[in-house]
């Protein structure tokens, strides 16, 4: 969309490198459901020994070998946002993009995933329509698209979404 000519953009944009942006799709599309939960993490961190991937799921709720060896096919919505924020979080990207990651999550997920954010030392682009999410994460700043153009606003708490 952002090379649509027809988006009217002011000032300079920089735009990182791909392979220094996590995506996150609101329907997990960066999961092989034919893998295993280990064998996503394995696939962006081939020169990790077993040990390390463990340390790493363990920091997104993946504690036994049941939850670590189950396909992504079966997981639930929230387990697959974790997977997929465990595989982003494993690269480190300067920008991460999160598309309405609180559609399909339950309360243990969201509320780890705010604690995941609020410690994230990058950029964060997120697209949600879950204002207290928004606040929760303290996002701030939040632009909305209408008529081809992008409004800012600098005050969630000033501004109605």
């Amino acid at each position: 969309m952002l090379n649509d000519d027809a988006v009217s953009r002011k000032g300079e944009w920089l735009t990182p490198k791909n392979e220094e942006i996590g995506y996150l799709d609101q329907y997990y599309f960066l999961l092989n459901d034919h893998e295993t939960v280990f064998e996503s993490i394995k696939k962006v961190t081939p020169n990790w020994p077993e040990l390390k991937i463990r340390h790493h799921l363990t920091d997104f709720l993946f504690f036994n070998n049941e939850e670590i060896y189950a396909k992504a096919a079966v997981l639930s919505g929230g387990e697959r946002a974790r997977l997929c924020l465990a595989q982003i979080s494993a690269r480190s990207p300067a920008l991460l993009v999160l598309d309405e990651i609180t559609n399909n999550i339950d309360l243990e997920t969201r509320e780890h995933i705010i604690q995941v954010l609020k410690a994230y030392p990058g950029a964060l682009l997120v697209i949600s329509h879950d204002e207290a999410f928004l606040r929760e994460i303290e996002v701030t700043d939040y632009y909305v698209c209408q008529d081809k153009r992008i409004h800012c606003y600098e005050n969630l708490d000033n501004e109605k979404l």
